[in-house]
């Protein structure tokens, strides 16, 4: 099984390659829809994860999904 940045855009879907490209959580963040108003509250829910790359990683995995969901609904 290729991995997804190895599987062709038309089966990964049209914001892949964006996700791909983004290389800051600010980046990320801005894909995901997040506006400096609330980008604070975002991170704050992750903040029972005690180990920081944790909760980094957690939260990079939600901002993908809100990425991912958002272009199923364009």
């Amino acid at each position: 099984m290729p991995s997804p940045r190895n599987t062709p855009d038309a089966e990964r879907g049209a914001f892949e390659p964006l996700i791909d490209q983004a290389s800051t959580l600010g980046q990320l963040e801005a894909l995901a829809g997040l506006t400096a108003e609330n980008r604070v509250d975002f991170w704050l829910a992750f903040g029972e994860i005690e180990n920081e790359a944790e909760r980094i990683a957690a939260g990079v995995a939600e901002l993908k999904r809100r990425i991912r969901r958002a272009g199923l609904m364009a």
